[in-house]
């Protein structure tokens, strides 16, 4: 399902549950590394989609995840280019605070 966070700009999220089910889950957080990739780790040039695997992975496991278009890329709002670690980080706990209930 496609949600949007708020954080310093909204940034594009997928979350994803199995199907069909209605109940809580633990949730994994799938936080990027260096580079301008999008929520699947799909980069200019580079369609890796790992991100995109994993999730499948993890839900078929029993697990719900969340993974987003970094800032600046995909539909996620914001300058890539203007970010710094500090930045990351910030967005990652936007994500994570998101999914607390």
């Amino acid at each position: 399902m496609e949600v949007t966070i708020q954080g310093q700009f909204p940034l594009a999220a997928t979350l994803t549950i199995l199907e069909g089910v209605i109940e809580k889950y633990p949730l994994i957080v799938l936080v990027h590394g260096s580079g301008p990739i999008d929520r699947d780790s799909i980069a200019k040039g580079m369609r890796m989609n790992i991100f995109k695997e994993l999730s499948d992975l993890v839900v078929a496991e029993g697990f719900a995840s969340i993974r987003n278009d970094k800032r600046g890329v995909g539909a996620s709002k914001g300058d890539y280019f203007e970010m710094g670690v500090h930045d990351l980080i910030n967005d990652a706990q936007a994500l994570l605070n998101s999914t607390q209930t």
